[in-house]
């Protein structure tokens, strides 16, 4: 028997599968992240992207365990056919904001806007080959003129630029290591990155320091983590303690160090999961965003 064998059966087999109804037990959030540690591995060594899903795989998790009867069959069973589907959808979203400059894609439109990108990637067709065959396309793609217009403005909106900083000796490497780190999706606009070009560092991070405020307790010891990580990547001389999320005692190591903290390091110290970790990161970074951008 492999490890992914090893893991399926441990997992099929997990006492939390048992407590997973009774959240207010003391039990009920040691086995959980117990139980998404065990996910998390399978996964990992399943797929080289994992890491991009962490979100969605709690989230999958979640969704299973509200339709989960053992009676009906193994829970990864359940978890491995949601998961394709949301990792699939989540990737279609990622790629499509990818390729549009990191706009934000209005809900109602995504669906429709992530069949024309599959569509157009498939069979290698440019903005202006759609246009001149414009008829043939959409009745292939079922779709209105009118709907097609809404959508086409996110799928052709620019071509997709990779910066690398080793390219040029000048350029200023940590900072892009900064942005990437506190961007919430990809491209020039996207809003955090738009926001700390107009107004500035201190401003973005006295923002940042509000949305830290409102988290909820058990989030705040990650966000801080992952905050003061992410501020040792650019050069940064105020004080760290200044700020309500700041860790001068990390801060200084990771100068000192100067490499980066896991995701499974932040989620030993916090007492959670790697998965939990990547989720409340993920959600900061868009109530950050959602502050910026009223």
């Amino acid at each position: 028997m492999d490890r992914i064998e090893q893991l399926e059966e441990r997992i099929n087999n997990h006492v939390f599968l048992s407590l997973f109804r009774e959240k207010d037990t003391a039990a009920y959030q040691r086995e959980k992240n117990r139980f998404l540690e065990l996910v998390w591995e399978y996964v990992c060594l399943r797929r080289r992207d994992a890491e991009e899903y962490a979100l969605e795989l709690c989230e999958t998790v979640d969704a299973c365990l509200k339709s989960y009867a053992p009676e009906k069959g193994l829970f990864m069973h359940y978890f491995n056919t949601a998961f394709r589907a949301a990792s699939a959808k989540s990737g279609a979203i990622e790629d499509l904001q990818a390729r549009n400059g990191g706009r934000h894609v209005p809900n109602s439109l995504r669906e429709d806007a992530c069949a024309v990108l599959r569509f157009v990637k498939r069979r290698g067709i440019s903005a202006s080959e759609l246009s001149a065959n414009r008829g043939e396309f959409l009745e292939a793609l079922g779709m209105s003129e009118e709907r097609f217009d809404e959508i086409a403005k996110y799928v052709y909106y620019s071509e997709t630029v990779v910066i690398d900083a080793s390219d040029d000796p000048d350029s200023d490497g940590g900072r892009l290591d900064f942005v990437s780190s506190i961007a919430v999706g990809s491209g020039e606009n996207d809003p955090i990155v738009s926001y700390l070009e107009r107004e500035g560092l201190a401003d973005l991070l006295s923002a940042a320091e509000e949305v830290y405020c409102e988290a909820n307790e058990r989030a705040k010891p990650i966000i801080s983590m992952k905050l003061t990580e992410v501020l040792s990547k650019v050069d940064f001389d105020g004080n760290v303690g200044d700020y309500a999320f700041g860790d001068e005692a990390l801060f200084a190591l990771m100068e000192k160090r100067n490499e980066g903290i896991k995701d499974k390091d932040v989620a030993r110290a916090c007492g959670c999961s790697a998965p939990n970790v990547t989720q409340v990161w993920k959600r900061f970074k868009s109530a950050l965003a959602a502050r910026l951008e009223a």
